[in-house]
């Protein structure tokens, strides 16, 4: 795979824990971390338009960009003027950033994780 996951994986938990503890400063330097850890969304084309991806890469690729639209989601909310982030204040639980981490983690592994539904019983 021509995507290295672990250094993606290390600053997504760093994010998710900067944010656990509500600290706004570290957030963001995690959040701008995470990002520049990340290869460029193009990473695949050689070619503009003609993505080619090997064994388990489009797969790591969409896990990949789930993250990076949550991580810039975070980060647009933590540089909102309008909003305070102190420690006091509610803070949002990372649970998406958790969510796409852990499947991230589970393509490093080689073991994709599959939603199930549950069907109402009638």
């Amino acid at each position: 795979m021509r995507i290295d996951l672990a250094p993606i994986l290390s600053e997504a938990d760093e994010l998710i824990a900067a944010i656990e503890v509500k600290s706004w400063h570290c957030s963001v330097n995690a959040a701008h971390a995470c990002l520049r850890a990340m290869p460029s969304p193009a990473w695949a084309e050689a070619t503009p338009g003609l993505a080619q991806f090997g064994p388990g890469e489009w797969e790591a690729n969409q896990a990949v960009n789930l993250l990076r639209r949550l991580v810039m989601a975070a980060l647009m909310a933590f540089t909102d003027e309008r909003r305070s982030w102190e420690a006091s204040d509610e803070w949002p639980k990372p649970t998406g950033l958790r969510a796409a981490t852990d499947r991230l983690r589970s393509i490093c592994s080689g073991v994709v994780i599959v939603e199930v539904q549950e069907e109402a019983s009638a």
